[in-house]
């Protein structure tokens, strides 16, 4: 098939190719919407879901319930140009120590994150953290 087929598909469905980046936030936008906040998160696939709470000071903690184990992961983060970056210092092996940089989105649902092939989604944020993570 021709490339410019998919162009004409996609312009009939009402998609137009600079959607996709008017959707995706701000880093300033990102640090509005969760910074102070905790955000409830489900993993699109994979039944993977949690929170992470966002503290003001550049620390992060979360629960998160994956379907074999759970586990309660900490860290810091920083906002790097529109992207929200987390360096894990507790939770699973394969990711502790290590940096994680996610976009975030605004969807017709609410919002969802995205690294590479990963996208979750946001299912609420709540002010503050009610649950003591």
């Amino acid at each position: 098939m021709r490339p410019w087929f998919f162009l004409v598909l996609l312009a009939t469905l009402g998609f137009h190719p600079s959607q996709a980046a008017d959707n995706k936030l701000t880093g300033d936008e990102i640090q509005t919407l969760i910074i102070g906040k905790t955000v409830h998160w489900s993993s699109r696939g994979n039944g993977n879901e949690g929170k992470y709470y966002y503290r003001k000071d550049g620390s992060w903690s979360g629960a998160c319930c994956v379907p074999s184990f759970n586990f309660d992961p900490n860290g810091t983060w920083k906002i790097e140009g529109n992207k929200l970056c987390k360096r894990w210092e507790k939770g699973p092996s394969r990711l502790i120590g290590k940096r994680r940089c996610y976009s975030y989105y605004k969807t017709g649902k609410g919002y969802s994150y995205r690294r590479r092939r990963l996208v979750v989604d946001v299912i609420k944020i709540v002010e503050g953290n009610p649950d003591g993570i």
